[in-house]
């Protein structure tokens, strides 16, 4: 699928409906039409409103009227596709976000195909489109491994196929950029690694969420409740898109540790034959063992005759740092701060919001990044710091955080409409581009 690498800034056009399409997880998919005439997928995202909570004094339950802004899931996404800028074409691409019917909805290319778990089902592969959409997606994740990022839900329905029946992967939903002590894999050196399923490592990063992805392709270290596991895992969960896609079968399996065990015989029956061979290397249950993408790349039968895509650059976050004098380095080192905003209690920075939702450390330099390249949050004053915490945590967090969270914590916001942040944080996600990802 030859798409247009987005430029430095999304178009932000306006987009009609043509079609629906289905429904996700986190909103609804409509083909849509520009003033041009161009059919796009449109993913429309609905807010997500927060729970009630039960009030001990009034003795029922009340829900404050807040609104918890976008589901955390389609804000990740968001800010992934927006991080990955359409660089690899057998990865979807967010061409642009648009207010559609009063909603914000993130415009992506049509699929002309449908889905790999389609085409599965209905036998319509051939021997050599399987090979070309193994080399594909390979090709898609060592990329993705140089950038460190885990995609986390790998699996025939999050693969497209466009009109030559290339694949596309989509859905980066539950996407995260790994932390420092995750396992990467690495045939050759099959080192086995100290695994943590109490807490991160010291010095590590943030911990990833447990007991993530389709119980069918979840790596058996994360069925396991490990939080150092890494781009290790979506090769295991490729591994068993790649075995259905050879046989021409779709597993049925619900329960984690039932469909490990399934997994587990099946790859002990996989011959030494080329492609068996790949894959019983990918199904690897250790993931120090485990086959990496450049090298399951090279395995591919014919790998040489296939045109593997020239890839292009990820978006440059450090760059954007760089916002009304506020962002880069002076020449003697010091970094400027971000004006106090004209007329407003500024009394809460970001680094206090963060500390009192607990947020990480990666979650408060986020939260400090985003402060300085919106102006909107910073004319806000502390409503425009605590949002930027809030979207940190979205973003980095394990457990969602609600904007009441911070208004019971902290005397600057008393009055603060808390009603008001999907506004506000639909503000300053527009002026960050829609990527959340900060220098680490």
């Amino acid at each position: 699928m030859a798409v247009e690498q987005p430029t430095a800034m999304l178009p932000h056009k306006e987009y009609f409906r043509a079609a629906k399409l289905g429904e996700g997880a986190f909103g609804s998919v409509v083909t849509v039409y520009d003033d041009d005439g161009a059919v796009w997928a449109a993913k429309v995202f609905e807010p997500e409103d927060e729970e009630e909570e039960w009030d001990e004094e009034a003795g029922e339950w009340d829900a404050r009227g807040a609104d918890a802004g976008m589901a955390i899931g389609a804000v990740r996404e968001m800010s992934m596709l927006r991080l990955l800028n359409g660089a690899h074409p057998n990865i979807m691409c967010m061409a642009d976000v648009s207010i559609f019917e009063g909603e914000l909805c993130m415009i992506m290319p049509c699929a002309a195909e449908g889905s790999l778990a389609g085409a599965i089902e209905r036998k319509r592969l051939t021997g050599k489109q399987k090979l070309r959409i193994a080399a594909l997606l390979l090709h898609a994740l060592e990329w993705l491994a140089s950038l460190r990022v885990m995609h986390r839900d790998i699996k025939p329905d999050n693969v497209l196929l466009d009109a030559e029946l290339d694949p596309i992967l989509t859905d980066f939903s539950l996407a995260r950029v790994m932390s420092e002590s995750a396992h990467v894999g690495g045939d050759a050196k099959c080192r086995k690694k100290k695994r943590t399923s109490g807490g991160a490592e010291k010095g590590a990063a943030a911990p990833h969420t447990a007991n993530m992805g389709t119980p069918t392709y979840t790596a058996p270290e994360i069925v396991r409740g490990d939080i150092d596991y890494g781009v290790a895992a979506d090769l295991y969960s490729l591994g068993v898109v790649f075995y259905e896609m050879f046989n021409n079968k779709i597993l049925t399996l619900t329960k984690d540790r039932h469909a490990l065990a399934h997994i587990e015989e099946v790859r002990a029956k996989l011959s030494d034959k080329p492609v068996p061979s790949l894959l019983k290397d990918m199904l690897e249950a250790d993931p120090a063992c485990r086959v990496t993408a450049s090298a399951a790349l090279r395995r591919v039968p014919e790998v040489d005759q296939i045109d593997l895509p020239r890839v292009g650059a990820a978006l440059d976050i450090c760059h954007v740092d760089e916002v009304d004098g506020v962002g880069p380095a002076s020449p003697r080192g010091k970094r400027a701060r971000a004006p106090k905003p004209a007329g407003r209690d500024a009394s809460l920075s970001t680094s206090k919001a963060s500390e009192l939702l607990q947020l990480n450390e990666r979650s408060t330099a986020a939260a400090g990044h985003y402060w300085r390249r919106s102006a909107s949050a910073r004319k806000l004053g502390p409503a425009g710091a605590a949002a930027c915490a809030l979207l940190a945590a979205k973003n980095y967090e394990l457990e969602l955080v609600s904007p009441h969270d911070l208004v019971d914590r902290h005397p600057a916001l008393t009055n603060w409409a808390t009603e008001e942040y999907a506004q506000h944080e639909r503000a300053i996600l527009r002026e960050l581009d829609y990527c959340l990802e900060a220098p680490a």
